[in-house]
């Protein structure tokens, strides 16, 4: 009797949670202006995939891009290649819930316009930012080997999740700003706002953002990082002893891994 209730409470669970799933994804694809984002994200991981290291678990970890070249691209350009699209497709469907809030606040002649300065913003302060990230990787931190640093940059994540700069900052990812109705003070207001919301996105995340960058943004290590900051993202409630010892878990595989001889030391 009880293995029938336990089983009838499993399946009921089940079908709440792909319910769940389905009306995220409706959520995902409510509006021209997200499905536009979809497509691009999903365009940018497909990229990212095709150029990023793959040959071994210890690519998985450690990739090597510059060595990684197309015919389509210099090899010294290709990590910053890797930086903008990384940034495009991790961070920027994490604006997606603002998309709303500017449809609602803004006249509908210039709602699309107000979305497009936002997005464009929001998303071009993360590619220089990345982009930044990565000329500090190539220039300054080349000569350093890249596991202690990678080590090092896990370790300081996980102490990032605990503080309380990352917790405000993590709130006022949620915030909404005032926008302007009408005219060019609508799309003055989008544009701070995108400007606030990098900002606060970038407190947030960026030491996990780090992460990929200094593993010369090996994929596996990228879709683990999109998924932990979806996680955080878009959980009711916060996750961050969750979130922290994952990157504790990352940090003890990828020590065992290099003493194992999977990873170079």
């Amino acid at each position: 009797m009880l293995n029938e209730l336990a089983f009838i409470s499993n399946r009921r669970q089940a079908i709440k949670s792909a319910q769940s799933f389905l009306q995220f994804l409706g959520w995902l694809v409510d509006s021209p202006a997200k499905q536009v984002t979809v497509v691009i994200c999903l365009g940018c991981w497909i990229a990212l995939f095709k150029i990023s290291p793959q040959a071994s678990f210890g690519a998985l970890c450690i990739g090597n891009a510059v060595s990684n070249s197309t015919s389509l691209f210099q090899s010294a350009a290709l990590p910053y290649i890797h930086a903008g699209l990384m940034a495009i497709a991790m961070m920027v469907p994490f604006a997606l819930s603002h998309y709303r809030h500017i449809r609602d606040s803004v006249a509908p002649a210039l709602k699309g316009t107000a979305i497009f300065s936002f997005a464009v913003i929001y998303g071009g302060l993360w590619v220089l930012v990345s982009c930044t990230l990565e000329f500090i990787n190539q220039e300054v931190l080349a000569s350093l080997p890249r596991l202690p640093l990678l080590l090092l940059s896990v370790v300081f994540a996980a102490a990032w999740q605990m503080t309380g700069i990352k917790a405000a900052a993590l709130a006022r990812c949620q915030l909404k700003a005032p926008l302007a109705t009408s005219g060019l003070a609508a799309l003055r207001t989008s544009a701070a706002f995108g400007v606030r919301h990098s900002g606060n996105c970038m407190k947030a995340c960026l030491p996990m953002m780090a992460i990929s960058t200094v593993s010369g943004h090996a994929f596996g290590l990228m879709i683990l990082l999109a998924f932990l900051m979806g996680v955080e993202r878009f959980s009711a409630r916060p996750k961050v002893l969750i979130i922290t010892c994952t990157l504790l878990a990352l940090f003890a595989a990828l020590l065992a891994s290099a003493l194992l001889g999977y990873l170079p030391l």
